[in-house]
């Protein structure tokens, strides 16, 4: 770093070199040393981002949704789930526990199971079977009731299966046993046969909890536990209640509304919204009376309503209610559906003013599923919603489109007015439907109808509308409204075991977007795209579950729930591909939209569907990719693009994904096969296709906008990157297009120089410089060209124009991004552009000492064992002066914090930049680790997110520079005592970020022309300082020092911009930096009053003086003063006071610095008496005059003679 400098400051440096040879090995150590922990608030090391993981229970592969239960407004929630814990290692039932509104749970099955072993087992052998149901009365959050099927093994050939239930009063911190669900010798044989679990709301401190289903005998089962504080009373079979199927009373024969027969089960029981007033419950049943398809009873669906006491009660006429009311007669029930959940064959809601001792206000929904026939064989099936006015029954006059099985109706409102949401069970067939119908195709989730123009509970007029984003699912859908504007979409019931995508959805808009927040049943078997808002808000992913191929199959046959393409290569073979669903995630720090703000700090998934692109380019593997594109204008990233790569299809959501999805095709431009996309703004977008075509929407992709194909004068397309009318194209052969009128023509530029490998296979990545409108600066990143990677700039209008190749390492580079301009980063400019940061990988030799932050693996090359090598490269001033094509700029390579292993491989563009929008604001960088050691992409791991991981960087340094703080700029440094050299001095500055290495410049003058640099490790880290020993300058010379980092805490090389340069002076020595007083000389008297002349001297060169007179000795009140005098002496231009003492002193400067100052001299005017008296003059002589006379006579007689002369 040391340039050429002229000899005698070559003399004057050598001498700090020699002093400096000690602290210089020294400061050679930090390299070699390993990072510790580092203490600042932002630490120069890369972190793993927290991506979506089972963590929580985020994700779940391959679990099951049972049932759940909901209180404080869906603030708090239980789930019981068939699956994984968090390791993913042990699979079995759990109950969940949320109290942050599904976003994350935690287990709290030990706590179950620490009771049922404490007052249930008796043998090692006893177990829990199944959890079975779960439940709240959705307003305490304390209460929890969960029933449990247990099997007691006493030693005989078969074990005994027992129905539990129980409760908690603490939200799950301890459970009591409420004992065995039977009474009188009624009890629950299987643990398919229950069908709901309800709660009550608490009354007078009472509260009831009923479970109901079918019971051992196949009739109807519904018990009741009542619960005083946290004391269950015992359970009581409330079919035995007067009136239950509209028993006469007579022991025998119940007659069910005349039908001759009895219920034989309870489908759904729901307790009163003002049970503390009618203790009111109604129940669901269904009454079989003849044969029907297989999975199918021909009968009819009843709604009974019952009045509890404390201890017994009374069901319809007989609990003042009528009869039990006959919803639906003469159809098929899908009775097969017990097996799964009772519910899903018919179901009860209410309005929150429903009464049951009102019999105008006892209005409520009764939905039901069924097959019926219109001809033998002929039929469809149907769900239907059915209003129930007391005892009155009316179809709702507009039916959901098609009418599709439900699996649940959620009410929101009163009576009077109200709104709905329906989640489907399965799509209605012109056949009796089975179990497979009710599996959905793959990656569609299963649709939620909403509907929010229902009076009196009737809908007259206004359709059910589907959801334009329905919640992630294949099988049953429940739905459940929790506030006015927030509603939960929970899938149950997995029929698919592999990645069904299942999960606990969220809608803040009735029901039309739904967004997964939780139990996502899905796999990511890597990252393949990560985008930043500039604002650093809000951070989205495209995970990729990977789909599985099957190559040269004969006569393949699949699964009814397979997703599968086939590709058909003749002679009865085919390439089989297994669909899997790939995912978009959104992060926000902080998320501004109504409702979502509570989901802040969270995951959540927002698109769940199939890339289905053949990326063979991606050398060498044609996984599927996806990229996300932000519009570079929005701050707050809100307008999203989603690109399936390699194929023609484009994703546009408007609402940082949070939004519906609307599909686009560039087919329509040309473009079939889009290997990059960029936006220039959040309409207008750029499509680049394999074949180095671009086409051009300025409509988010609508098919009538796209412009015709233009030839980007690439062979083959990589990158693209989009400047106002400006557009780059990158190719595979080291090639680049250029356009400055929107893409309707193209210039291809000089082929980037890559001797070694011949241009072949070159991929080029492009982009603008920051301050590009005015210094035309573009540049291009390579990889796979060897020796000749490294990254390039060229100059669009210089003369010549040519590609100049920085001094960046010839690595792999796979991304190119640069900070905003000023006043962002009020350090860069149009002469430095940018600050650049590139992402690359790289195999680099074991044995040169390369490998300290990789793993090594046994791949040889050249006979050295080679290992990957990835990182971030990085220049504060890319821009430099040229020479011979070689840029002068300096790097950063940013490599701590990383495993070693990473390869930043997930082109193209796999380099990310937010929080460039304000000086004051880090800029942070995101890439992907999407490649390992063994040449095939880094499975993600799913339970800690270890590997294929996310990985940032926050660079606290680029936008900031070391703050001196001391001496003061134009400190005068003292000579030593030798008089020959400075005294030694300390110079200080504030730390900055976490930066523990420093380099000191000194020079002669401001610009640094001839400098001195060295790097200090400073001792105290946060009071960063340095002593400029003794000897180490020259007296009577100005010096100017500026500090910047090199390193930080963790050990990562790190450069700052330059400190403000300050100055200091080493004073001259103590003999030529004394002022001698000369005149007048200190002590004299009888000095004059008028024009009084003060001189001085000093051997020390120096080139103002500063002069002062006064009357005080401290020359207060100066008589007179002058500044920036250039001589040695001075005229005072005041009249002096007679008989006083004056006082003055000289202060001498050099370059602005005071270098010397006299003693204060003193001396005495003379006095008024002692003052010469001058005498009058004497009268002139009168023959002074006479002569004077003579004198001017004989003057004009000259001049009066010349003249006459010329005239002659």
């Amino acid at each position: 770093m040391i340039q050429a400098r002229a000899w005698p400051v070559r003399v004057m440096y050598m001498l700090i070199a020699a002093a400096l040879a000690i602290s210089l090995f020294i400061a050679a150590a930090p390299a070699q040393k390993v990072g510790g922990d580092c203490t600042a608030d932002v630490c120069a090391e890369w972190d793993r981002v927290s991506t979506p993981t089972m963590d929580d229970f985020v994700l779940t592969p391959e679990s099951e949704i049972i049932d759940y239960a909901l209180a404080s407004g869906g603030d708090v929630a239980y789930a019981l789930v068939y699956g994984y814990d968090e390791d993913w290692a042990n699979e079995d039932y759990r109950l969940l526990k949320s109290e942050d509104g599904a976003a994350t749970w935690k287990d709290i099955t030990d706590e179950v199971e620490a009771e049922a072993e404490a007052e249930l087992f008796d043998e090692d052998q006893d177990e829990i079977d199944e959890l079975v149901l779960v439940g709240t009365d959705w307003v305490d959050p304390d209460f929890v009731a969960v029933a449990l099927w247990w099997y007691d093994y006493d030693g005989g050939m078969s074990p005994a299966y027992y129905l539990h239930v129980f409760i908690s009063t603490d939200g799950g911190d301890n459970f009591m046993d409420t004992g065995e669900v039977e009474e009188a010798g009624v009890y629950f044989d299987d643990a398919d046969d229950v069908s709901d679990l309800a709660v009550s709301y608490e009354a007078a401190g009472k509260r009831d909890v009923a479970i109901a289903g079918m019971d051992w005998d196949g009739s109807s089962a519904l018990f009741r536990c009542t619960v005083t504080g946290d004391a269950p009373g015992p359970w009581r079979d409330t079919t035995e209640y007067e009136g239950w199927d509209d028993d006469t009373g007579a022991g025998f024969n119940p007659d069910l509304m005349g039908l001759g027969y009895v219920s034989y089960l309870v489908t759904d029981i729901i307790f009163s919204p003002d049970w503390g007033a009618d203790r009111t419950i109604l129940a669901v049943t269904f009454c079989g009376y003849g044969p029907g398809p297989g999975g199918y009873e021909y009968g009819a669906i009843h709604l009974q309503s019952g009045a509890w006491g404390a201890t017994t009660g009374n069901w319809n006429l007989a609990g003042d209610f009528e009869d039990a009311v006959l919803v639906k007669e003469d159809v098929y029930i899908p009775t097969f559906l017990a097996g799964d959940d009772g519910r899903g064959i018919a179901g009860v809601v209410l309005p929150e003013d429903y009464s049951g001792t009102d019999a105008d206000y006892r209005y409520a929904w009764v939905w039901t599923n069924y097959y019926t026939e219109t001809a033998p064989g002929v039929g469809y099936s149907a769900g239907e919603i059915l209003r129930v006015r007391n005892g009155a029954v009316d179809a709702v006059d507009t039916q959901i489109a098609d009418t599709p099985w439900l699996t649940n109706v959620s009410y929101w409102g009163t009576i009077a007015e109200g709104k709905a949401i329906a989640g489907v069970l399965a799509y209605s067939q012109p056949y009796d439907l089975d179990w497979l119908d009710i599996i959905k195709p793959c990656c569609e989730g299963v649709q939620v109808y909403r509907n929010d123009g229902i009076a009196n509970m009737e809908i007259c007029c206004l359709e059910w509308d589907e959801a334009c984003k329905p919640p992630t699912g294949r099988t049953s859908m429940a739905v459940s409204y929790v506030s006015d504007d927030k509603a939960y979409a929970v899938a149950l019931h997995d029929y698919v075991e592999d990645g069904d995508e299942d999960a606990w959805s969220v809608s803040f808009d009735d029901g039309d977007t739904w967004n997964q927040l939780s139990l996502i049943d899905t796999y990511i078997s890597y990252v393949s795209d990560v985008a930043v808002s500039p604002d650093c808000n809000k951070t989205m992913l495209v995970t990729v579950a990977e789909d599985i191929w099957a190559y040269n199959v004969p006569d393949p046959s699949f699964a009814p729930w397979d997703c599968v393409i086939t590709y058909d290569l003749g002679g009865g073979y085919y390439d089989v591909r297994y669909i899997y669903c790939d995912s978009v995630w959104v992060y926000a720090d902080t998320f501004p939209e109504a409702g979502f703000s509570e989901y802040s700090g969270h995951w959540l998934r927002t698109w769940c569907g199939p890339l289905l692109g053949d990326n063979t380019d991606l050398m060498p593997f044609d996984m599927e990719r996806g990229l996300l594109r932000l519009a570079p204008e929005e701050t707050d990233g809100m307008t999203v693009y989603l690109v399936d790569r390699m194929t023609d299809t484009i994703y546009w959501n408007e609402l940082e994904t949070l939004a519906c999805w609307k599909t686009r095709s560039s087919a329509a431009g040309g473009i079939d096969e889009i290997v990059d996309l960029a936006a220039k703004d959040e309409a207008t977008i750029y499509a680049l296709d394999w074949d180095g075509g671009v086409a051009m929407s300025d409509d988010h992709g609508a098919s009538l906008t796209w412009t015709d194909s233009v030839d980007a004068k690439v062979d083959d397309g990589w990158t693209i990157a989009v400047h106002g009318e400006d557009i780059l194209v990158g190719g595979r052969n080291a090639d680049v297009g250029h356009s400055d009128d929107g893409g309707e023509t193209f210039t291809a530029l000089e082929d980037i120089p890559t001797p070694t490998n011949g241009n072949d296979n070159v991929r080029v990545t492009v982009a603008f410089d920051t301050y590009f409108d005015t210094n035309d600066t573009i540049y291009a990143a390579l990889a796979h060209a060897y020796y000749d990677n490294g990254i390039y700039l060229w100059v669009i209008g210089a003369d010549p124009e040519l590609w100049h190749r920085t001094d960046a390492k010839p690595y792999n580079y796979t991304g190119l991004v640069l900070d905003r301009p000023s006043p962002s980063n009020p350090y860069t400019s149009p002469e430095t552009g940018g600050v650049l940061y590139a992402s690359y990988y790289t195999r680099v030799p074991e044995e040169l000492g390369n490998c300290d932050n990789c793993e090594c693996d046994y791949y040889d090359v050249d006979g050295y064992d080679m290992c990957w090598h990835s990182g971030v490269a990085r220049c504060l001033t890319p821009i430099t002066e040229l020479c011979c094509g070689v840029g002068e700029a300096e790097w950063n390579y940013l490599t701590w914090g990383l495993d070693g292993d990473e390869l930043f491989y997930m082109v193209p563009h796999a380099l990310k930049i937010c929080g460039c929008l304000t000086s004051d604001s880090n800029s942070k960088l995101f890439v992907v680790d999407g490649y390992d050691v063994d040449e095939s992409y880094d499975a993600y791991d799913m339970v800690d997110g270890e590997y294929g991981a996310v990985w940032t960087f926050e660079d606290c340094y680029a936008k900031k520079a070391v703050e001196l703080t001391s001496p003061v700029d134009g400190f005068v440094v003292p000579t030593s005592a030798c008089e020959c050299e400075n005294a030694p001095f300390l110079v200080k500055w504030d730390r900055l970020c976490d930066a523990c290495c420093y380099e000191i410049m000194t020079a002669t003058d401001e610009d640094f022309t001839d400098y001195y640099s060295w790097i200090v490790e400073p001792s105290a880290p946060l009071t960063p300082s340095e002593w400029m020993e003794e000897g180490w300058f020259l007296p009577e010379t100005t010096y100017y020092w500026k500090v910047r980092t090199v390193q930080a805490e963790t050990c990562q090389d790190i450069y700052s911009w330059w400190s403000e340069p300050q100055s200091f002076t080493i004073s001259p020595t103590a003999s030529s930096a004394t002022i001698h007083l000369v005149s007048p000389e200190p002590g004299t008297t009888g000095m004059a009053r008028i024009g009084l002349g003060f001189s001085w001297n000093l051997l020390a060169s120096a080139d103002e003086f500063d002069w002062v007179l006064s009357e005080n000795a401290d020359l207060s009140a100066p008589i007179e003063s002058k500044t920036g005098l250039t001589s040695t002496a001075y005229g005072c231009t005041k009249t002096l006071d007679y008989d006083t003492t004056h006082y003055w002193q000289v202060t001498a400067y050099k370059d602005g610095t005071a270098i010397a100052i006299s003693s204060v001299g003193t001396f005495r005017t003379l006095t008024q008496a002692s003052e010469p008296v001058e005498p009058e003059p004497e009268p002139t002589p009168f023959w002074v005059w006479v002569v004077i006379a003579i004198g001017a006579v004989l003057v004009i007689v000259v001049i009066v003679l010349i003249f006459r002369t010329r005239r002659v």
